[in-house]
Formats: C-alpha cells, sequence, structure tokens
C-alpha cells in the first residue's frame, strides 16, 4: 500500500491509503493542488495522476462530533453533498477517529456541526448548524444562503423580529435547496409588523422540515408557516401558532408549491376573524396534508389554480361567534382536490362545513 499522511508536531491529522504502489512520472510535480490530506479534507487529482483515480481508505484524526456524515465534491468546486453509498462508506468511527473508504477520488471531507450562539446568514453549505443557546435577533433570525444545509436546534428557541419592523423570518430560505430543519421553537417576540412567518421558504426545493414548534403574532397578515415558489418538501410533527392584533392570519400558507408532504401536528390560528389554518393558492398541485388539527375560523382555504391537492386524516375545528365559521372553501377552479376522512365541527354565527 501506498500512504498519504498529514500531521502535526505531535499528532497525525488526516492519512491517505491507496493499495499497491503508486508510479508517478518524474515530471510530475506533486503538491497540495495535487495530492492533499489535511484537517477534515481529502483530495487527489486524478486528472494529473490517472492511478489515484481508485479505490482508498482515508483517516481523518481529532474529529469531535457525535455522528459525522460523509461529504463530496464531486466538480472539486467547493460544493460538498452527501456522499452516497456507491462512492462512500463509513469503516469506523472510534473515539475521535474517522475511517471511510472511497471508490474513486475527489475531495472529501466530513459534515462536522456548527454551533451558533448568536442569530447569522448561514453560508456553508453540505453543514449542520446547532444552536449552542437560544438565540435571538431583531430581525430575521437565520438566512439560509448555501444548499445542503441542516438546522438542528435540539429544542433550543429562535427568537426573532425583536424590534418589531415586521417582513421578517425566523428561518429564511430564498433560492436554495436541500434545507432541512428540525427540532426548533421559533418565537416572533413582538407583535408589532406583518409578514414575518417563522419559517419562510421560497424558491427552494427538496427541503425536509421535522418536529418544529413555531409561534408567531403580527398587527396583520402573519404566516405561521409559508411555502412558496417550491417543490418537493416534507413536513412531519411541526405545531403551529399563529395570531394578530388585527385580521387576515394564516397558520399554513402554501403558495404556487408541489408536492409538498405535510403531516402531523397542528395549527391554530388565535385572530377573532379571518383566522385561516391553510390556505393553498394557486398554481399549486400534488400537495397532501395528512394527519392534520387545525383550529381556526376557516379550517382550509383553496384558491384558483389549486388543483389535485389532498387533505387525509384531518381534525378541523372552526370557531367565529362574531361571524362565519367555514370548515373548507374552494373557489371556482380549484379542480380535482380530495379529502378524505374529515372530521369538522363549527361554531359561528354563520356556519359552512364546505363552500
Amino acid at each position: 500500500n501506498t500512504t498519504i499522511l498529514k500531521r502535526n508536531d505531535t499528532q497525525e491529522i488526516a492519512r491517505m491509503v491507496f493499495p499497491g504502489t503508486l508510479e508517478i512520472n518524474i515530471t510530475t510535480i506533486v503538491n497540495a493542488s495535487v495530492l492533499n490530506a489535511s484537517t477534515n479534507f481529502a483530495f487527489a487529482d486524478a486528472s494529473t495522476i490517472g492511478i489515484l483515480n481508485d479505490s482508498a481508505d482515508i483517516t481523518f484524526f481529532g474529529i469531535v462530533a457525535t455522528s459525522p456524515s460523509l461529504l463530496v465534491d464531486v466538480d472539486d468546486d467547493g460544493t460538498f453533498t452527501n456522499c452516497q453509498s456507491s462512492r462512500c462508506n463509513q469503516i469506523s468511527f472510534v473515539g475521535q477517529t474517522f475511517k471511510f473508504n472511497v471508490a474513486g477520488f475527489t475531495s472529501y471531507s466530513l459534515n462536522l456541526p456548527i454551533q451558533l450562539s448568536s442569530c447569522a446568514n448561514l453560508t456553508q453549505g453540505g453543514t449542520t448548524y446547532t444552536l449552542a443557546q437560544d438565540i435571538r435577533g431583531n430581525g430575521t433570525c437565520l438566512n439560509v444562503q448555501a444548499n445542503n444545509v441542516t438546522i438542528d436546534c435540539a429544542t433550543s428557541r429562535i427568537e426573532y423580529d425583536a424590534s418589531g419592523a415586521g417582513e421578517v423570518g425566523g428561518i429564511v430560505s430564498n433560492g436554495v435547496n436541500d434545507l432541512t430543519v428540525r427540532n426548533c421553537i421559533i418565537n416572533d417576540v413582538n407583535s408589532s409588523g406583518i409578514l414575518s412567518p417563522g419559517i419562510n421558504v421560497t424558491k427552494s426545493n427538496n427541503t425536509v422540515f421535522d418536529n418544529n414548534t413555531i409561534f408567531t403574532n403580527s398587527t396583520q397578515t402573519g404566516y405561521g408557516f409559508a411555502f412558496a415558489r417550491s417543490q418537493d418538501s416534507i413536513a412531519t410533527n411541526n405545531r403551529v401558532t399563529t395570531g394578530s392584533t388585527g385580521t387576515l392570519n394564516i397558520g399554513l400558507n402554501v403558495n404556487n408549491m408541489s408536492n409538498l408532504q405535510y403531516s402531523g401536528g397542528y395549527v391554530v390560528v388565535t385572530t377573532t376573524s379571518n383566522a385561516r389554518g391553510l390556505e393553498v393558492i394557486g398554481p399549486s398541485e400534488n400537495n397532501t396534508f395528512r394527519d392534520l388539527a387545525i383550529n381556526a375560523t376557516l379550517g382550509a382555504f383553496f384558491h384558483l389554480g389549486s388543483d389535485n391537492n389532498s387533505i387525509i386524516n384531518a381534525t378541523i375545528r372552526v370557531e367565529n361567534v362574531d361571524g362565519a365559521a367555514n370548515g373548507l372553501v374552494l373557489q371556482d377552479g380549484a379542480n380535482n382536490n380530495h379529502f378524505e376522512n374529515i372530521s369538522l365541527s363549527a361554531n359561528g354565527t354563520t356556519v359552512f362545513g364546505c363552500s
């Protein structure tokens, strides 16, 4: 075997082990731009030394993490994504030593969590961000600006909109993909301002949201959870409570969205009038809402162009002692939507189960 290693004065940092003997042309300059084993990074330029494009064992030392995952930069352009089992396989992780095998060479690294102690722009793709403590910001708290980011709050709190200016968010993702958010408690701490969702997802595909709790409030037009111009998202066991001192509050807003699978949890909207649990605005299609509890003055509102969506196994309770209480509302042009096993109760001066 041939071993390439990196060490400092006291210990080894990284090691690459190739099978057999490497024969390199004497005219080839071998430096860090061709072979590089360093802290949480391994690279071999197989285009310069073709024999390097072979299976190898890589070992990183001094890894402080609970469950790091494998990353690969296929194009060597600084963009790391999850490394699939066809290319990477973990061999062992003992103490602070992580060993894995790769099928061929490019750039490899580990997804090591970055701890946040304050609100921030999240700019490092292929990274898990965790919270060292509860964090608080005057405006938007976490602004996701890179692909393949995971936010795991471990039930710590994200507090945002402390200034009350509005039009901000707890976690905002715009134009980036492969975002995962889990175990977060997100709270709008100032009732002033408008349009400040706990989680706001725009033009962001392949997102996952699991086990989050959202509290929002505003003077009017408040959203708890907002999806727009996106597709292929999964949301499980999220809890949304939103209210305002004015009118029009929406717990879950879905606008120009396709292939959202939203299941579990609840949506509670506490505004005394025009409180909508779920609002789907076209063009939105093939979205499914399952095993969901909604408490509002209007349970679910499907607008023109909201087609082929489903609500399955839902409990909807609508109440408006001063006006209309509507369970399900479908505008003209909202077509082929499917409703199955809906438990609906309503209390108001005017009551519509479905209109």
